[in-house]
């Protein structure tokens, strides 16, 4: 069993309708229509609670229906059989229709029998009749939520008990009767309305419920909206419009009323797909209004068609209507209409060949009418659409034979090459330039002619006659001492007479003229132009000692060496070449070597910014300082001091020696290369001599000295003591010499120590 959501009832699991209140099973919020959560208790959307009975609870009976006032007149109910008036109490008198009240006594109520149903048209309250109180009348609002079957006719209900009249009564003046009569006649139309308000809206909401379900929306959506709040007929009644919407929308769209369509889908809101259907009524109006348009007017279909979109094959649509008219626009020889047409369709599916062919036949129609140019561009345009290349080159042709016929040679010559090899046109070209050259050349302008004659290849006789005219003007610049000119223009003379002899003068007359300029390079590369002409080999060899003595100068030795080497015995080659091997030793710091090499070269070789001696000596001064550089120790020494005395009469002398080794004497040297050619030397020194004139007076002196930016090796040295040290034959000799002179004595002081380096 399932429980309905809005009275919470239970019916059959495969119903649709709740068995007691209508309400549709869906399960949606009946308040405000939110999609239920399964298992919750209250809706998501406004916080209203589900009913669930308790388990094991029977679910609440329908409340009874509460009593309404009735202002509008309902129809006449059925016959109502012996409806018997509740006695009526006293009751104030009130005026009715000018006939004075009278009191009212108790009178027994009259058996009815039949009453004719009569529709009861705005029947107003009895004022005076205040404490009567008719029973309560069951409205819409609070019906039971359940169906509702039409009741017996239904008897009014006791009066309540009499309330006591506002004033002090009077004495009754007018008759009972007519009140009574009033009375009865209120009270069998509240009955009646009662009747038929508890069972119109309920035959209403079947009658709704079976117009439902047979398919017809429109009178069960007027019939819930008849049965006002009975059930969940507000829910029916839209729930029916929205179909009918739909319904209709459905109808009108396959009758191809699209507009009509659209709208009723529209109002069918959010129901199925209900908002897609109106999209598609658009765009399917639009396809419908370009078929209709397809022959009458192909141009609005395509706006159709496209405005379509995707709808059905639309884009097929367009292409082949698009196509058409391009066809139509080529057969009536309007081509851009129809380039226009054929590249739209471009946008849909390939029509390449189509807009290439367009173009194509515009460059045919161009071609005809003469205007090369714009045929020119269209099969440009064309591409490798068939012939195009071929066209280009006979338009092309054709503008260089007017412009050759007008005697516009530079137009005709540019043409005929763009045309290429298309009918000889290449022979064309040669041609004209053939006789553009026997113009020149007759009006002496060899130059012009010349190279017209080249430009006119193998055509007749032009490659003699270009010679021809290289050759005159060779020999007129070599007359005129233009020797770059003339040894261009005879070298392209080539065979021709005696323009190679020539050619050689020309270029021996630039080789001495580059070589008295000292420029060697340009001179070589004359020269050797030159071949055998005159004396050119043996300047060649001056050029090449020119080249060496410049390569040394500027210190490439090795470039300088070979010049050397390709002169042989030319003046001081050789001793050059010696040069360049002592400066290759330097550079790898053999000295001795090198200073070999310098001493091959004689005196008489010098060379401009090249110090020959000086390397010599400077190779000389490394060679001894490399054997002198280190400590020296002494092998020996002789160290004394003598007093002589002179007297009037006589002389005496005595001395003081120290022949045995005093240990502890050295000599230290040391260099640095300042990399100029220059180098720096420091000498230390250590000796043994008498510093008093007796024999305790010896003792040890040290001293240094150092030579800066010196050339060659000091082989003696003065040291600031006055000791002298002196190098000789592999070994340093130190002397020192020193005579003091007091009264009548002299003292001779003497050093002499010799020094063996260090092995």
């Amino acid at each position: 069993m399932k429980t309905c959501l809005k009275c919470g009832a239970q019916f059959a699991d495969d119903a649709v309708f709740c068995s007691n209140c209508g309400f549709k099973d869906v399960q949606f919020c009946p308040e405000c229509g939110k999609e239920r959560i399964p298992g919750s208790l209250f809706c998501a959307g406004c916080g209203r609670r589900y009913y669930t009975a308790p388990e094991g609870q029977a679910e609440p009976a329908p409340q009874a229906p509460q009593a309404v006032p009735v202002t509008e007149a309902v129809p006449a109910p059925a016959p109502v059989a012996e409806v018997a008036p509740a006695p009526v109490a006293e009751v104030a008198p009130a005026p009715v229709a000018e006939v004075a009240p009278a009191p009212v006594a108790e009178v027994a109520p009259a058996p009815v029998t039949e009453v004719a149903p009569a529709p009861v048209a705005e029947v107003a309250p009895v004022a005076p009749v205040a404490p009567v109180e008719p029973a309560a009348i069951p409205t819409t609002e609070a019906m039971p939520q359940t169906a509702y079957q039409p009741a017996a006719p239904v008897a009014p209900a006791a009066p309540a008990a009499p309330a006591q009249a506002a004033a002090p009564a009077k004495k009754k003046k007018f008759p009972l009767v007519p009140v009574i009569i009033g009375g009865v006649v209120l009270i069998v139309a509240i009955g009646v309305a009662v009747f038929f308000i508890a069972t119109t809206p309920s035959r209403k909401y079947k009658a709704a419920e079976k117009a439902f379900d047979s398919g017809d929306y429109a009178t069960a959506a007027a019939q819930f909206e008849a049965a006002g709040d009975f059930s969940d007929a507000k829910e029916r009644a839209e729930e029916a419009t929205t179909l009918l919407h739909y319904t209709n929308g459905k109808e009108a769209f396959d009758s191809g009323d699209f507009d009509k369509a659209q709208e009723e889908f529209k109002a069918a809101g959010k129901y199925k797909d209900a908002q897609e259907r109106a999209e598609e009524c658009v765009v399917a109006g639009h396809y419908a209004k370009g078929v209709s348009l397809s022959s009458s007017d192909p141009d609005q279909a395509i706006s159709e068609f496209e405005a379509a979109g995707d709808y059905k094959d639309a884009k097929n649509k367009v292409f082949d209507l698009l196509v058409a008219q391009g066809d139509k626009a080529l057969d009536a020889e309007q081509f851009d209409k129809a380039a226009e047409y054929y590249k739209k369709a471009g946008q849909y599916k390939d029509v390449s060949e189509k807009v290439s062919l367009v173009i194509y036949d515009q460059g045919v129609k161009a071609f005809e009418n003469k205007q090369y140019e714009k045929a020119i561009e269209y099969f440009t345009a064309a591409g490798s659409f068939k012939d195009s290349a071929e066209q280009i080159k006979k338009c092309y042709f054709q503008i260089a034979e007017d412009a050759a016929a007008a005697n516009d040679l530079e137009k005709a010559i540019s043409n005929y090459n763009k045309a290429g090899d298309y009918n000889g046109a290449a022979t064309k070209v040669q041609e004209l330039y053939y006789k553009q050259a026997e113009k020149e050349l007759e009006a002496g302008n060899v130059e012009n002619a010349a190279k017209l004659f080249a430009m006119a290849g193998n055509y007749k006789d032009a490659a003699d006659k270009v010679k021809a005219a290289y050759y005159q003007i060779g020999s007129d610049a070599l007359n005129n001492k233009d020797y770059d000119k003339a040894a261009e223009y005879l070298a392209l003379a080539g065979d021709y007479k005696d323009a190679a002899t020539k050619g050689k003068a020309a270029y021996y007359a630039k080789g001495v003229e580059a070589l008295n300029n000292k420029d060697y390079e340009k001179a070589t590369q004359y020269l050797t132009l030159a071949g055998n002409y005159k004396d050119a080999k043996n300047l060649l060899t001056s050029t090449a000692y020119g080249q060496g003595i410049e390569a040394l100068a500027n210190g490439a030795f090795s470039t300088a060496r070979k010049y050397f080497e390709s002169c042989g015995k030319y003046k001081f080659a050789q001793d050059l070449m010696n040069a360049c091997d002592g400066e290759a030793q330097l550079a790898a710091g053999k000295y001795e070597e090198a200073w070999s090499f310098y001493n091959k070269v004689s005196k008489k070789a010098k060379v401009t910014g090249f110090d020959i001696q000086g390397r010599k000596s400077y190779c000389s001064a490394k060679v001894l300082l490399s054997r002198v550089e280190g400590k020296w120790s002494a092998t020996s020494n002789n160290v004394y001091v003598k007093n002589i005395t002179r007297l009037t009469y006589s002389r005496w002398t005595r001395k003081y020696y120290l022949k045995s080794l005093q240990t502890g004497q050295y000599i230290s040297i040391s260099s640095s290369d300042n990399g100029d050619g220059t180098f720096n030397m420091k000498v230390y020194v250590c000796y043994v001599r008498f510093t008093t004139p007796s024999l305790y007076g010896a003792s040890y002196t040290t001293e240094s000295k150092e030579f800066f930016n010196i050339k060659s090796f000091p082989s003696t040295i003065k040291m600031a003591s006055g000791a002298k040290i002196v190098y000789k034959s592999g070994k340093y000799t130190l002397t020192y010499a020193k005579n003091t002179k007091s009264g009548r004595v002299k003292n001779q002081y003497r050093s002499t120590v010799v020094y063996k380096k260090d092995s």
